[in-house]
């Protein structure tokens, strides 16, 4: 048996695909600076906490020996021209300065240790060495507020990249930073973050239509 409705102006300004529809209204509100900003607070807490943002992905693996070496200001490490990497260690090798007596491997890895903001940690593993990594996480929506809107997340910095597909240093280590292989998502805190600061956008936009 057909059913037919009457909508009145009310219900359909609700169904209306125009910039004042109630959907429209939602992605717009969704939109604002201050949710697109928890967005990045979200994934940023996990990767501090050495967490994978991706679902599954758990605890990024461990640094490797020798990086752990140049963090603890223990060793450097070097490759010559031939490509063979060679290791210098603090314990055996050190230098003299008209100022004094510094250690050789300090000074080697001294553009490594300018880059520390805050001091590099060997756990947890959160990817923070100058900060620029962390830095270059952007959350944006595109595609206007009708059918093509899309929430757009990502990184700016190419060693994003690097641990997230290609993998670091000579094992290819990867570490998860946003769900880009097919089928994957977010792990279960992040999405459930979003779909609040959503479920708040539709609260605030629905409570405006019924004032009106």
């Amino acid at each position: 048996m057909p059913i037919k409705i009457k909508a009145n102006t009310s219900v359909k300004r609700l169904l209306t695909k125009t910039e004042r529809g109630l959907i429209p209204s939602v992605r717009k509100e969704f939109s604002n600076k201050f949710n697109l900003a928890r967005v990045k607070r979200l994934i940023l807490q996990d990767m501090i906490r050495g967490v994978s943002p991706v679902k599954g992905g758990g605890k990024w693996k461990r640094y490797s020996k020798s990086y752990k070496e140049v963090i603890r200001g223990k060793a450097a490490y070097r490759r010559l021209p031939n490509g063979r990497v060679i290791r210098i260690s603090a314990d055996s090798v050190e230098s003299r300065f008209k100022k004094g007596k510094q250690n050789l491997v300090n000074d080697l890895n001294a553009d490594f240790k300018r880059s520390q903001k805050p001091s590099k940690r060997i756990s947890p593993v959160n990817l923070r060495l100058s900060g620029k990594l962390h830095k270059s996480l952007f959350a944006k929506t595109v595609g206007g507020f009708l059918r093509t809107f899309r929430l757009r997340i990502g990184f700016n910095d190419k060693l994003a990249d690097i641990h997230n597909r290609r993998g670091a240093g000579k094992s290819r280590v990867t570490r998860r930073l946003l769900p880009t292989k097919f089928g994957e998502s977010f792990n279960r805190r992040i999405t459930s973050g979003i779909f609040e600061l959503l479920q708040k956008s539709v609260e605030k936009v629905v409570k405006e239509f019924n004032r009106q």
